[in-house]
């Protein structure tokens, strides 16, 4: 990239603000709030002093032995020797870019992986030492493939100007990356596609750029350019399984939108499993499908599967709401206003507190689904790593005490609990009132479906003559055949759950 494009780009993120709310559940910090802390990376170094001539400079030998010691993966001892070689020399020592470099080496391999971040990050921000640049950020690279550094942090400052020349192929993807990204939420577009188009197509970070750029068509009403974007990834080389479930997840809700039933149910049965496409929220929407088909009682069978253990207790108040519309289509309307009525004993409290004012992140049922929300889910990850983390430091507090390091890593994590609590605070509040919104909404169909369920019951069921209508006669369950017909007693099978299929008699005058 030119330097003059650099510039102009860097000048219009800053007049942007990286702005825009949520994308592919990332949260940038809302105007008016404060800025989060930076983690302490080493105390302030002490003044520096003239080295006589032949003299050794204070933490090189420290130094070399911290390299040593990771070498032989003595980890743990490298960690001591590289806080020692830190704190007894100057940032503008010879070794001290590599002493941090070795330390966050050291304590990425003993488990402090959100520490090991932040001098990765001090590393790929000073760059005193432009060979271990590629090395920082590859560091960086690995820990946020595994969702443990937030894309706000990785698109501030660091990876943002990072200068691309000397770096290899995969890291140079991953800058590239979030460049992009960056560069999409600042609204600074002439400057996504360029950066994109740098990724290599087939890597783990080309299929990133897709998505995110699928999701980007989908917003702007582009469903075709959407859709073809979605079907690379499904059918490309290198994508993560996460990126292609996400991928399948929103092409079979495009598919849907369209009417395209049968092909959004086929796809949504090639959906598989993550924490961010969970099974029981799948199985919903397939649900749905199957009810847009006429196909009742598999769609019946599904929410059935939905009482399973394994789903009994997730946030899905519209099940019953379709159970309600099926048992209505067929003139159960008992069954068809207690599903109403399971609907308010299951979420009734959790409305009343809603209603009251009561902040929605502060409404536990509501709160559990809200961290469950794609948005929230990388900030509670990262969060959940630091006080995990935080924990396992006091418990290897003695053999930390040497030369300082368990009070320097204690005020890291005093740092990063404050950081990634906000952070999660922030993504929380988000998520909830939009889970709040949807436990509304879902009110409202219950209280329609009650009234029209109640209308219901009252129509005529004789013709204009006067002569009394009947209904057609039960279908009879034959003893043998292809298909297994018991009484529901509350027992489920496993392999039996995406299959289920619920007999219910009509019971509608004809």
């Amino acid at each position: 990239m030119r330097p003059v494009d650099r510039v102009n780009r860097s000048r219009a993120r800053i007049a942007a603000g990286l702005l825009s709310a949520v994308l592919l559940g990332a949260l940038v910090t809302p105007a008016g709030a404060q800025e989060e802390p930076a983690a302490p990376a080493a105390p302030a170094a002490p003044a520096e002093q003239p080295t006589a001539p032949g003299e050794m400079q204070p933490g090189v030998i420290e130094h070399g032995q911290a390299i040593e010691a990771l070498r032989l993966g003595e980890n743990l001892q490298a960690a001591l020797y590289a806080w020692a070689s830190i704190s007894r020399s100057t940032p503008s020592a010879e070794k001290y870019e590599s002493a941090q470099f070795a330390l966050a080496e050291a304590l990425g391999r003993l488990g402090y992986e959100q520490a090991a971040a932040e001098y990765f990050f001090e590393v790929a921000r000073n760059r005193r030492t432009p060979a271990l640049l590629p090395r920082a950020l590859a560091g960086l690279d690995k820990m946020a493939r595994r969702g443990l550094i937030s894309d706000e942090k990785l698109m501030r400052g660091v990876l943002v100007e990072a200068d691309l020349g000397e770096l290899p192929g995969d890291t140079a993807d991953f800058v590239h990356y979030y460049q992009g990204l960056a560069d999409l939420r600042s609204g600074l577009g002439r400057w996504v596609d360029r950066d994109f188009d740098e990724v290599k197509p087939d890597g783990f970070y080309g299929h990133q750029a897709r998505y995110v750029r699928a999701v980007a068509k989908v917003n702007s009403g582009d469903t075709n350019a959407a859709t073809k974007l979605l079907d690379e990834i499904i059918a490309g080389k290198g994508a993560d399984k996460v990126t292609v479930a996400r991928a399948r997840l929103v092409r079979a809700r495009l598919l849907y939108e369209a009417k395209k039933n049968d092909e959004a149910l086929a796809e949504y049965l090639q959906v598989r499993r993550t924490d961010v496409t969970q099974a029981g929220g799948v199985l919903l929407e397939r649900a749905w499908a199957r009810f847009r088909l006429g196909a009742y009682h598999d769609s019946m069978g599904m929410l059935y599967s939905l009482m399973a253990p394994s789903n009994r207790d997730l946030f899905l108040p519209e099940q019953y709401i379709l159970r309600g519309l099926i048992y209505q289509r067929f003139c159960h309307f008992r069954a068809a206003k207690s599903a109403v009525g399971d609907f308010r004993k299951r979420y009734g409290a959790a409305l009343d507190e809603v209603r009251a004012g009561k902040a929605p992140e502060e409404v536990v049922p509501v709160r559990l689904a809200a961290l469950e929300r794609p948005e929230v889910i990388p900030h509670n990850r990262i969060y959940q790593s630091v006080i995990q983390e935080r924990a396992r430091l006091q418990q290897q507090r003695k053999v930390l005490l040497r030369g300082g390091l368990y009070d320097h890593l204690k005020r890291v994590y005093d740092s990063l609990e404050v950081q990634s609590g906000r952070a999660l605070g922030l993504a929380l509040k988000g998520g909830a009132r939009e889970v709040a919104e949807g436990l509304l909404e879902a009110e409202e169909q219950a209280n329609l479906l009650e009234y029209e369920v109640g209308v219901a019951i009252f129509r005529r069921v004789s013709d204009t003559s006067g002569r009394a209508l009947t209904r057609a006669a039960a279908e009879k369950v034959p003893r043998g055949g292809p298909k297994t017909y018991y009484k529901f007693d509350g027992e489920f099978w496993t392999d039996e759950l995406p299959d289920m299929r619920f007999l219910i008699q009509d019971r509608c005058a004809e």
